[in-house]
């Protein structure tokens, strides 16, 4: 009877260390998935971060190109009829010239 009951006893040991043999493995394939997936999350928010400053610094160049205030309209104090008109750009910017008759 007592081999029988030191028999079940070092069965429910033999049990009891399996099942914390498991629990720890658990326990560790959880940490490294998580580490794995932390690792993941953070290199795509720097990805998307980098991403964003990109476009900003593209949406910045793009408005510092165009001209403050953009020219549009055109004020004369000339008058006459129109004999010739001529257009040159200089340093970026249009220069018109209109050729009048009184």
């Amino acid at each position: 009877m007592q081999s029988a009951r030191a028999a079940a006893g070092d069965a429910a040991r033999a049990q009891d260390r399996e099942q914390q043999q498991l629990v720890a493995t658990a326990t560790i394939a959880t940490q490294e998935y998580q580490a794995t997936a932390t690792a993941v999350i953070a290199a795509h928010q720097a990805a998307v971060t980098a991403t964003a400053q990109a476009h900003q610094a593209a949406i910045t160049a793009t408005a510092l190109a165009i001209p403050t205030p953009a020219p549009n309209t055109i004020t004369s104090h000339a008058a006459g009829h129109v004999v010739t008109v001529g257009a040159e750009e200089k340093d970026g910017r249009l220069f018109v010239t209109l050729e009048l008759v009184p």
